[in-house]
């Protein structure tokens, strides 16, 4: 089954939609996400507030969530677009921010079902592009203004 995600930023949603679902199958879900990010980036980037989905798997089933598309690159950038400009976008799978999703490793989390909901988060960071100005008044990137888009799609196996 695949779950597709709408990723805005400023002001930013995660929408919803769900592929047919056989009987005893596994569900992800999405809540809205709205995010404001600063006009100013610092070069390590911006953490951005948690995101988090909602998995249900029948009692004992073996799941795996993953990104399905884009893929991320190899250093784990999604990028974000406002026409032809665009941000970076990092989807951390810990709180500490250490581990990514990237080419790699697409995989958000792993788990057994319990027949009850399950809460999986995600901690998006975001960094400053090429489109990007550094202003050493401020130490810090100014980016154009706007809301920057791009869909997610994730995926349950089971």
């Amino acid at each position: 089954m695949r779950v597709i995600l709408s990723f805005f930023l400023l002001l930013s949603l995660f929408l919803l939609t769900v592929a047919r679902v056989p009987a005893r199958a596994c569900t992800l879900t999405a809540s809205n996400y709205n995010v404001t990010i600063p006009g100013f980036l610092q070069t390590a980037g911006e953490n951005l507030p948690a995101h988090q989905l909602t998995v249900n798997c029948p009692s004992g089933t073996s799941y795996t969530i993953s990104i399905y598309s884009p893929s991320p690159t190899t250093g784990g950038y999604i990028y974000l677009y406002k026409g032809s400009q665009s941000l970076y976008l990092i989807l951390y799978k810990d709180p500490g921010r250490t581990q990514y999703l990237k080419s790699t490793d697409k995989v958000l989390k792993t788990g057994t079902g319990t027949g009850q909901d399950e809460t999986v988060y995600m901690y998006p960071l975001v960094r400053p592009s090429t489109y990007c100005s550094w202003r050493s008044s401020i130490s810090k990137y100014v980016c154009p203004v706007g809301v920057y888009t791009q869909t997610l799609t994730f995926k349950v196996t089971f």
